[in-house]
């Protein structure tokens, strides 16, 4: 057990008779080891599989493992040898005899014989092969590459681990009275206990050694018919699974006692056995510590491991007794590798106080234990159960729900379990959990995690989890930022899985228009729900927990599906767009979504556009506006909230710190008095609305409040858009009175301005281009729809054409009956500032008298320097002249 040898096969085995000491005396014998050159290895080994990931193996074979004697009591005469012996004194000399033994091997070699022992290094290989060219010798084979070390090899791990073996063993004897070796073998090297257990459950009797050995060990040597064992191991690799290399310079080190001999393993010995005096003095030191703070570092930094029972049981008795005050108590509470840690002792623990529990390599908690120990921890934040040997599960999940058993910890934040190679099953409930790391754990395949606000789940190394197994633990989480499952070979769809969604098909099937590409951008909120997409079965938008944007426009919505979506939106944290337009919503089912918005902080962007909500919609939006800090566009056009809604409305929108743009248009009705009236306050008080839609609201300006309403305009700082357009459709007796346009255009910081459809005429387009002929900001100016003509064109444009104005980029000239007259033509070429100039419907055709405008724009097109875009849609152009159009394109860039 403190050797590990590699190749212990039978024929390395001397069985001895001694001689009795009486006549009576039954016979004994001894065995002796003939062949030890690999010894005191590692137990798991790699082995380099051609470039893929190394394989790991148990690299220890031994006969002696195989004896009969490995499933019995060990003798009492034994127990009490090795549970006394003085190993501090035993390790020492024994290095020391090996340091001889070093001394008298390398005396026995010159320094160039020991190199020819080793592997050739790669110059002089290739200067073997030059020589063989050289004197036609290709077909000579090289010279062997030999693996022999002259030397007794260690390195620091070597010497911890036998003296880390002699410590355990004693510690299991101290505080087992009876127990088999093959027990104490699980104790000191798991892995290898099971390896050799196999062999006994196959061949139990005692006269079936060789048919265990070959069994367990078998593979791993060369068979000859009717021969023994021979092992494929040369000494090369066995020392470098123990990180010991093959190189000259390594041997002339260790004969001078500097690295990887004897002489170096003594000093690391002395060392060690410094440092187990310093902890058993500070062990004894612990009792007396007052403060618990001091008593929290302590433990920090202290590992039971090197602590025997006994010791362990003292210290554990004396933590729980000082637990119960909150002044003594120990609120980070360290006990790793306290291997004598049970259930038995978190019963009555009394641990209200303890926040942290570190419990890595406690080897004998079982789940029973870990459920004692919930019970007594109700305000643990952080439990660590890495390295867990016997921790098969964490609750458990049946078909038949009342025999589940969860594991439940209230206020715990993090779980962290990794390296249990045993563990198979957890389940369970932890309402505050935010993050759990489930590492490297090959037997884990079911997983329910009850933990809704859980943003980081660590999968890595787990190799026999499925898409199954995590698709059932999605479903709860609704939270999520961070998955990782690298290692996870068993998930076939990780890109699904890396979404942090309920995936992949759940989502999947309800996208009728969806494609697995579309589906994993939705996923991960680089897309919204197409238009239509799953409008009638929301219910499945609490397992996208990552969408970003919602598009249900033009799809009628029932009572019962709205009342899922409002549901949905209380608890959504990610969700920013929402797009309801034309959704048939009515003023009864407007107010339950309209309230859920209350506790939702993540909407940005909301349209309720042609839903008649009515005025009692427009109550339940100021409340929201009350508490909601992350709405910044809302668009209510056409839904009816009309005077009276507006009213209330307004005034709760004037201390909005979040609003950018609203759109109110075509809400007004009756005088419209009241409402304008809040307007006018609205743009007086707030100072974060950039965009403002106005559209089919001439009732406002033909009240009493226009001068105040044009007045407040003038003085807003904060608006770039504002769309003031088709007044004419609502109301074609009214116009835009002189002294409002003028108003309008003393605003400084508009950048785009809408007057479609506005009923403007020549006069007035004449006053409107001296309102801005000293505006500096204005780059978009939209005017289709209006009765300007060719003149009116040009008095509006001379002012905004002169040479300190060079704002002006996009202008819409469209439906208003121009003729392209050469004066028009002449401003457009002067001007070097626009670039996109729209002249739809108007009246550019080829007769009439009217054959000029067509050449007047391959003018324009010559020798304006900036436009980009010019649309004449629906001018009845002729094919002729669309062709002469088309030619004079080709010598320009637009």
């Amino acid at each position: 057990m403190l050797i590990n040898p590699e190749d212990g096969q039978p024929a390395n085995y001397i069985l001895e008779e001694l001689p009795p000491s009486s006549p009576n005396e039954p016979k004994r014998y001894r065995l002796i080891g003939i062949d030890n050159d690999h010894s005191f290895g590692v137990t798991v080994a790699k082995k380099e599989n051609e470039g893929k990931k190394s394989l790991k193996f148990i690299e220890v074979k031994t006969l002696l493992f195989c004896l009969k004697e490995m499933n019995e009591i060990l003798p009492a005469e034994v127990h009490q040898h090795f549970k006394n012996i003085a190993f501090e004194e035993i390790l020492p000399k024994w290095l020391e005899d090996l340091g001889d033994l070093e001394k008298g091997y390398q005396a026995l070699f010159t320094s160039e014989e020991r190199q020819s022992f080793l592997p050739l290094s790669e110059e002089e290989k290739n200067s073997w092969a030059q020589w063989f060219r050289k004197n036609n010798l290709d077909n000579v084979p090289p010279p062997e590459n030999k693996h022999s070390y002259i030397g007794v090899a260690f390195n620091r791990e070597t010497i911890e681990r036998v003296y880390n073996k002699f410590k355990g063993l004693q510690n299991i004897l101290k505080d087992n009275r009876e127990i088999k070796p093959l027990e104490i073998l699980k104790e000191l090297e798991a892995p290898l206990a099971s390896k050799y257990d196999k062999g006994f459950a196959v061949y139990p009797r005692g006269q079936d050694l060789y048919e265990r050995f070959d069994l367990v060990d078998g593979e791993a040597y060369h068979r000859p018919q009717g021969g023994g064992f021979y092992t494929s191991t040369r000494l090369g690799p066995f020392l470098r699974s123990s990180d010991i290399p093959l190189a000259q310079t390594v041997q002339d080190l260790i004969l001078q006692g500097k690295q990887q001999g004897p002489a170096q393993a003594l000093i690391i010995l002395e060392r060690l056995l410094q440092e187990d005096a310093k902890q058993n003095h500070l062990l004894s030191d612990f009792k007396n510590l007052l403060g618990a703070r001091a008593r929290e570092e302590f433990l920090k930094n202290y590992n039971f491991k090197n602590t025997s029972p006994k010791d362990q049981r003292d210290l554990l008795n004396d933590i729980k007794s000082r637990q119960g005050t909150e002044r003594g108590a120990i609120r980070r509470l360290n006990l790793k590798y306290c291997s004598s840690l049970t259930g038995e002792y978190f019963k009555g623990f009394e641990g209200k106080f303890v926040t942290y529990l570190g419990l890595q390599g406690c080897s004998r908690l079982t789940e029973d234990d870990l459920f004692i120990l919930a019970q007594g921890v109700p305000s643990l934040r952080c439990l660590n159960l890495s390295h867990l040997q016997k921790l098969v599960r964490l609750g458990n999940s049946t078909p038949l729900r009342v025999t589940n058993r969860i594991f439940q910890l209230l206020q715990l934040k993090t779980l962290i379990i990794t390296n249990a190679k045993a563990f198979e099953e957890i389940y369970i409930n932890g309402p505050q959990l935010k993050e759990v790391k489930l590492q490297n754990c090959p037997n884990l395949q079911k997983l329910i995690l009850e933990t809704p606000q859980l943003q980081d789940l660590d999968l890595r190394g787990n190799a026999s989890i499925t898409d199954e197994a995590l698709n059932k633990t999605m479903r709860f989480i609704l939270q999520l930022k961070n998955l990782y499952i690298e290692g996870c070979d068993r998930i076939q769809e990780k890109e699904f899985a890396q979404t942090k969604s309920y995936y992949p098909f759940a989502v999947f099937k309800m996208l009728p228009s969806g494609n697995k590409e579309h589906l994993l951008k939705l996923l991960r909120g680089e897309e919204t729900i197409a238009k239509g997409d799953g409008a009638t079965q929301l219910v499945n938008l609490k397992y996208i927990p990552t969408l970003r944007g919602l598009d249900i426009s033009s799809h009628p919505l029932a009572l019962s599906t709205i009342n899922i979506l409002a549901e949905y939106l209380k608890k959504n944290t990610t969700l920013t767009t929402l797009n309801l337009l034309d959704t048939n919503i009515n003023s009864l089912q407007a107010p339950i979504l309209i309230k859920s918005l209350q506790s939702n902080q993540t909407l940005t962007e909301l349209t309720l556009e042609k839903n008649r909500i009515g005025p009692v919609s427009a109550i339940a939006l100021a409340g929201v506006f009350k508490t909601n800090t992350s709405l910044k566009i809302l668009n209510l056009r056409d839904t009816d909230i009309r005077d009276e809604g507006a009213e209330i409305l307004l005034p709760a929108l004037q201390d909005s710190h979040s609003l950018t743009e609203l759109d109110l248009g075509g809400l007004s009705c009756g005088s419209g008095a009241k409402s304008a009236k809040a307007l006018v306050q609205f743009l007086k008080s707030n100072k974060t609305l950039t965009a403002m839609h106005l559209v089919r609201n001439a009732v406002w300006f033909a009240n009493s409040e226009a001068k105040n309403f044009m007045g407040a305009l003038a003085a807003n700082t904060t608006l770039r858009t504002l769309n003031l357009g088709w007044t004419y459709d609502l109301n074609p007796l009214y116009v835009f009175k002189d002294e409002d346009i003028q108003r309008l255009g003393e605003n400084c910081s508009l950048t785009s301005l809408s007057l479609r459809k506005a009923n403007i005429n020549t006069s007035e387009a004449k006053i409107l281009g001296e309102a801005f002929k000293n505006n500096t900001t204005l780059t978009e100016l939209d005017l289709y729809g209006n009765r300007i003509d060719d003149i009116g064109v040009a008095a509006l444009l001379i002012p905004l054409f002169q040479v300190n104005n060079t704002t002006l980029k996009k202008l819409d000239l469209g439906d208003n009956g121009l003729l392209g007259s050469r004066p028009f033509a002449d401003l457009f070429i002067i001007n070097q500032s626009l670039t996109t100039l729209r002249l739809d419907h108007n009246k550019y055709y080829s007769n009439s008298g009217n054959l000029g405008s067509l050449l007047f724009l391959t003018l324009v097109l010559r020798e304006n320097k900036t436009l980009t875009e010019i649309s004449l849609c629906a001018n009845h152009i002729s094919d002729a002249d669309a062709l002469n159009l088309a030619a004079a394109l080709k010598k320009i860039k637009l």
